[in-house]
Formats: C-alpha cells, sequence, structure tokens
C-alpha cells in the first residue's frame, strides 16, 4: 500500500507526505490526556500517513498513547543525556525522514526546528499557548488539534490558506 498525502497548491511545489510528526504536551494533549477527537482523526490518517509522536515524555503517558493510537513513538532526550537540545532532536529527525516528506505539527519551542525544516507544518494554539518562534516557523496556525490534523485529510482546504 502507498501510504502518502499529495498535495498541490498553485505557487508552490508538489507535496507527497510520507510522515506525520506530532508534539504530545500542547499539542495533541493537555497535561498528558488527549484532546477530544484526536482517536478518530489520527485512526483515519493511519491509512495515509506513517505517524511519529515525539516527545520526552513529560507527564509519563506516551507510550500508553502511542499504543492506543497504533502510532510509533519517537522518544527524546531531555538534559544532559545528549549533546543536542531537544529541539534540535526534532530536527535530526525531520531530516532523518526527508523533510520533503515530512509534515509537522507542534506548539512549544522545542518543536519550532521541527516546523521549520518540514515540508509542510502546523502551530497549535491550545491551551498550553505557542511559542512565538514556533508559530513563525509554522505554515499555519490551528486553534486545535483535530483541526489541523482533519485538513490533512482534505488537503484541497489548504489552497485558500498556501496558495502564492
Amino acid at each position: 500500500m502507498n501510504m502518502t498525502v499529495n498535495i498541490n497548491i498553485e505557487g508552490r511545489e508538489d507535496m507527497v507526505l510520507k510522515y506525520l510528526l506530532l508534539d504530545l504536551n500542547g499539542t495533541i494533549a493537555h497535561r498528558g490526556n488527549l484532546i477530544a477527537g484526536i482517536e478518530d482523526v489520527i485512526s483515519k490518517l493511519n491509512e495515509d500517513l506513517e505517524i511519529f509522536l515525539i516527545s520526552a515524555d513529560t507527564f509519563g503517558k506516551a507510550s500508553k498513547i502511542v499504543e492506543d493510537l497504533s502510532i510509533t513513538l519517537h522518544k527524546i532526550n531531555k538534559g544532559e543525556k545528549t549533546n543536542l537540545n531537544e529541539a534540535e532532536q526534532k530536527a535530526a529527525l525531520v531530516k532523518e525522514l526527508g523533510p520533503e516528506k515530512t509534515v509537522a505539527i507542534g506548539n512549544g519551542m522545542n518543536d519550532s526546528l521541527m516546523l521549520k525544516n518540514a515540508a509542510l507544518s502546523f502551530a497549535i494554539l491550545g491551551r498550553e499557548g505557542l511559542a512565538l518562534e514556533t508559530m513563525m516557523n509554522a505554515d499555519l496556525v490551528f486553534p486545535s488539534p483535530v483541526d489541523a490534523l482533519n485538513i490533512l485529510l482534505n488537503p484541497n482546504s489548504l489552497r485558500a490558506s498556501l496558495r502564492v
């Protein structure tokens, strides 16, 4: 099965997306608990994209979440365990997978480089706020992760917002 989302927008290079990177807290969860409606939309997107939850797992719930959602956990290290900070670790995964094939969604300062490097990126202005630098590196800002994920199910909806 060829799992991709194709996005064609006037004035921009065509995108063939294969990977979806999701930040956990502040993006698809609030204090470690999934935001209502996330399970349904991720279930639908699982048919078209390989989905990664990328998190330092602040609340210790990431393993259960990825099991429930049938997605892959990419755990990043906090503090002194690595010579890359959290933002650099998230950006490294984008580069490893292929920036041109990746859509990334986040809200925190440590998501900024991930969003900057992905072919398509969405910032979430939710209950935990949105870091200004991350917002500036996003293609679009959404009030909820469900809205952001739903637009991937209907990529033609991106045309009005992203055409040049």
